[in-house]
């Protein structure tokens, strides 16, 4: 290979990789961080840093200070990790939603706290539909919350 064909290679494996990375979604970076020690920006103001343990292209689960932190990629803002390596998903976490997370926290039993910009909800999930969940406080009132206003979810582990 001459030094103008190397060259050209060189070039068209630099330009393919910028074309590969031009694809790649927000999405695609959250579900790629399944492991990673991460910094997380949500709206609101609240800084998550942990290990993501669980990851899909609608949300991810972090591991922080002793609790399970379930924030579904809509109440993302930022995500810091070491490196900006992002690998397309798997295409079996495509279909696995954020209501999927909560049905797994329900089964559980587990006590869960669900931050939204109207204030924090504490209890245990009592029923995960379609758009919403419903949560059972401790004075026995349920409280049913969209998906869409829901910052995070912390789950002792």
């Amino acid at each position: 290979m001459t030094s103008s064909e190397r060259e050209k290679f060189r070039a068209d494996v630099a330009s393919r990789a910028r074309s590969e990375r031009a694809d790649v979604t927000f999405a695609d970076v959250l579900a790629s961080a399944e492991g990673a020690s991460v910094r997380v920006g949500i709206r609101g103001g609240t800084v998550i840093d942990g290990i993501v343990i669980e990851a899909s292209r609608a949300w991810i689960v972090i591991e922080a200070a002793g609790t399970d932190v379930l924030t579904p990629a809509s109440a993302i803002v930022w995500i810091q990790t070491a490196t900006n390596a992002a690998a397309p998903p798997s295409r079996v976490w495509d279909a696995v939603g954020v209501g999927h997370a909560l049905r797994a926290l329900s089964r559980d039993r587990s006590r869960i706290i669900i931050a939204t910009e109207a204030g924090d909800v504490s209890g245990l999930i009592a029923a995960v539909g379609a758009d919403q969940c419903a949560v059972r406080k401790g004075d026995g009132s349920v409280v049913t919350i969209a998906f869409d206003a829901i910052r995070t979810v912390v789950s002792e582990r």
